[in-house]
């Protein structure tokens, strides 16, 4: 179905909002169909048949385009629509257009502060400046290590379970609350036990401080060069300020977050390890855009970003993890799910995909330049997590043991990254398996496809694009 039928499907009325702090809010962007790209022209967000165009790049280069929201201020936002029917509740109050499953909005951050309740993944579109980066993808040696086995059985479902408790134990960690606050203070407390290098990354949303939590680890090598072990913090549900446990969405994350920087912390990297929680990833990514943005001002060279966001369920097809990664990092997602196949007994559907998945704060580095992949336990249909967003999303509905298989596999490729003990070949041969298929990805793509590999099941699934 052609976009210039879809746009037309859902359009909703308006209410007078101011404009936020965001370069994409003052600069037009126009909706075209993904196969008009051109080599000279730079969509600002792709999206599945869609893409987004600045105005002044749809009229010099005279490309047949719709304006979004003309004469509205504020700023764009994108989203997975979970439940279409729901979403006529906002008609008369923020405008949107429906493409397929995904509604573009836009609006300000405080009439972007209820969007999440209606799918999954809200994103503030930016424009970054995306930046070619020169250092090639390492070259790692995918072998089974006993080294790296002893290390990470350090992570169990016990340790995970003690990780996790004390987050979902906040009545809400909701980004606008003071008592999200308090739950950052835990994690900059637990970063200090580890002895890290522990500081907070300051930034504000509609009035609102807010804070994310970094723990260096410092490489004793290539300091300059960074691996990221990142998860969002910050939960919602359909009554945020009082009661939003988020143990799945993202307590389950955060958890990996510190057991990552707990093992880690006994170890000396030849690189930089960085552990960080992000606050407003709820509102659009906001805490993780503004980390990264400041990261690429400041010329840092982050050679890897994992991120870890939803992943203790165990729905219907109860012990595999979905791995988004984007064409400049084909090889993190075929290491991350080499890794895991190999450390663990969880099957993988490693997603190969040529566009940076937004929803998730992998994004936020991934639209710069910065290789960048994330885990989350499931992705539609029935597989979805029942307690998305509500005050039903608690700790009993986890699975530590999942929790422990992508934490330890976490932690693996952080260890191997930067080089941490003993065992880790430091000038190593990539192996063929998944590498392997991280080439028949890259042929797939360029035939215009996604490529879904499903480890251990050993099918690949090519989905149109």
């Amino acid at each position: 179905m052609k976009l210039s039928i879809i746009i037309f499907l859902t359009v909703a009325l308006f209410v007078a909002i101011s404009v936020a702090d965001n370069p994409a809010a003052d600069r037009a962007l126009n909706l075209i169909e993904r196969e008009q790209i051109t080599g000279e022209l730079k969509p600002v967000f792709v999206c599945d048949d869609f893409a987004l165009i600045e105005k002044i790049d749809a009229d010099r280069l005279n490309i047949r385009s719709r304006e979004m929201f003309p004469h509205i201020p504020g700023d764009y936002y994108v989203m997975r629509i979970l439940d279409r029917g729901k979403l006529a509740e906002l008609d008369g109050t923020v405008p949107y257009i429906m493409i397929g499953d995904q509604a573009i909005f836009k609006t300000d951050p405080k009439g972007a502060e209820f969007l999440p309740n209606y799918g999954w993944g809200l994103t503030r579109i930016t424009i970054p400046e995306k930046k070619e980066r020169s250092f090639p993808a390492p070259e790692i040696i995918l072998e089974y290590d006993p080294d790296i086995a002893a290390m990470i059985s350090d992570v169990t479902a016990s340790s995970c379970q003690s990780a996790i408790t004390p987050i979902t134990m906040f009545s809400t960690r909701y980004s606008y609350s003071a008592v999200c606050r308090m739950a950052e203070d835990l994690i900059y407390a637990r970063f200090n036990d580890f002895s890290l290098q522990t500081s907070y990354f300051d930034f504000s949303l509609y009035g609102t401080d807010m804070r994310n939590v970094v723990g260096q680890l410092t490489g004793t090598v290539a300091p300059e060069s960074v691996i990221i072990v990142c998860a969002h913090l910050d939960c919602t549900s359909e009554d945020p300020y009082n009661d939003a446990p988020g143990a799945e969405d993202n307590g389950s994350g955060s958890a990996a977050v510190l057991e990552a920087a707990r093992v880690l912390s006994q170890y000396q990297p030849e690189l930089t390890i960085r552990f960080i929680t992000f606050s407003g990833e709820e509102q659009g990514l906001v805490g993780s855009d503004e980390y990264a943005d400041s990261m690429q001002t400041a010329g840092e060279n982050i050679v890897a970003v994992i991120n870890l966001d939803m992943v203790a369920y165990r729905g219907i097809y109860a012990n595999d993890m979905y791995i988004f990664s984007d064409q400049q990092s084909h090889w993190l997602g075929s290491l991350a799910a080499e890794v895991m196949s190999t450390y663990t007994n969880v099957d993988t559907v490693t997603q190969y995909e040529t566009d940076p998945r937004y929803g998730s704060d992998h994004y936020s580095f991934a639209v710069r330049g910065y290789p960048a992949m994330f885990f989350i336990d499931a992705w539609s249909g029935p597989d979805w997590y029942p307690y998305y967003h509500t005050t039903g999303d608690t700790l009993g509905n986890l699975d530590m043991d999942l929790l422990a298989s992508v934490t330890q596999t976490g932690t693996a490729m952080a260890a191997i990254l930067a080089r941490v003990g003993p065992g880790v070949n430091p000038d190593p041969i990539p192996t063929l398996s998944e590498w392997g298929m991280g080439i028949l990805a890259l042929l797939l793509l360029a035939a215009g496809t996604v490529a879904v590999i499903r480890r251990k099941k050993r099918f690949v699934e090519p989905t149109a694009d």
